[in-house]
């Protein structure tokens, strides 16, 4: 049960609100996941640019409620502030874009997110919660109701016109701003002003391409049929949830920095006893089918080495699948002498039972849960 208590401050202050919209419904379980994640790191993208300049009251689906007890709002200050985080939330889209492993429907949908920011000014109070800080009043209502209006266009900042008159922005500001009437449900008719964030779009860079890679030629094993097209495949090895249940002795990964799976990010894997960083190199896709890379780092004993998926089309419904290892030399000579000489013998084994294991969890289980 939260515990409740009574109102502990009422004071004039700035609600703000940056909202992500975009998304549409999924069907698939992995869109709607891929989505909740994609949402989960902006959001935190979001929360991180804000600063100190907002306290968070609470996530809101796609969207942040921020308050601060500011009576004297600085109209440049929170521009800027919104532009900033514009551009950073748009420049994040770009570098997952380009590093992006899946292409699901919300995945593929990235580009088309917008946001728009909501800024307020009124008399705010608040509750605890649990150990949160709520807001109540109509000030947060009419903040709220702001964020369905009749403004033709996707990303902007929308300052009320209680905002505008605390603020008192320069004449050169305030003419810069197309101006609003908006019939709030419920409430009286409220005026407020707006400002286009598209030209902002053309300031952000376009991010590097990716550096090629030059990898060993690496060899795969024994290749085995899987029912299932080689997209449906790159996610059994991609997505924490699937390989956890395929992959021998695989107890748990924990991705790095990020929610989802892109091309050089990493993870941290626990394989039986061990802890292995594992690194995704390169995806390379063409109309035969996906090539899949992988770098892993092994704790104890020390090894470096290479993981090769290579996943061939062989007729409409069949994809061959196999694995193959490549190990780098270490700076200790007792593994170089000892180690390096029988463990491709021992990844091709156990390469052949994840293989087995992949066919059986894809070609059952997998179908199961569409």
């Amino acid at each position: 049960m939260y515990a409740f208590s009574p109102v502990t401050n009422s004071s004039k202050g700035i609600i703000f609100i940056p909202d992500i919209s975009g998304f549409t419904q999924f069907i698939k379980k992995t869109e709607i996941i891929h989505s909740q994640h994609i949402i989960t790191e902006l959001i935190e993208l979001i929360i991180k640019e804000t600063g100190d300049e907002f306290s968070v009251s609470e996530i809101e689906g796609d969207a942040v409620l921020f308050f601060n007890n500011n009576s004297f709002p600085d109209f440049e200050k929170l521009t800027s502030l919104c532009i900033t985080i514009f551009k950073k939330f748009h420049q994040h889209l770009k570098y997952y874009a380009r590093d992006r492993i899946c292409h699901c429907g919300a995945c593929n949908s990235t580009e088309k997110l917008s946001l728009k920011f909501i800024l307020h000014s009124g008399t705010i109070t608040q509750f605890e919660v649990g150990g949160h800080q709520k807001l109540l009043g109509e000030d947060v209502i009419v903040a709220h109701r702001f964020l369905k209006n009749r403004i033709d266009q996707s990303e902007y900042i929308l300052f009320s016109g209680d905002f505008i008159n605390d603020s008192k922005p320069s004449s050169h500001h305030l003419n810069s701003l197309i101006i609003g009437e908006e019939n709030l449900e419920g409430l009286d008719n409220k005026m407020y002003y707006y400002r286009s964030l598209g030209p902002f779009k053309k300031e952000i860079e376009e991010p590097p391409a990716r550096k090629s890679l030059n990898f060993p030629t690496i060899k795969t094993g024994k290749m085995v049929d899987i029912s299932a097209q080689p997209k449906e495949l790159l996610q059994m090895l991609t997505e924490p949830e699937h390989r956890i249940k395929w992959m021998k002795s695989l107890n748990r990964i924990t991705l790095k920095d990020q929610k989802i799976n892109r091309i050089l990010s990493y993870h941290e894997c626990v394989l039986g006893g061990n802890h292995l960083e594992v690194s995704i190199e390169d995806v390379v896709t063409n109309d035969v089918g996906i090539k899949f890379f992988e770098r892993a780092q092994m704790k104890r004993p020390l090894l470096d080495f290479m993981v090769f998926y290579q996943m061939e089309k062989k007729d409409s419904k069949i994809t061959q699948v196999g694995i193959g290892n490549h190990f780098f030399k270490s700076k200790y000579w007792i593994i170089n002498r000892i180690l390096l000489p029988i463990l491709p013998l021992v990844f091709r084994f156990l390469n052949q039972i994840n293989l087995r294991r992949l066919k059986e969890y894809t070609e059952k289980e997998y179908r199961n849960i569409l």
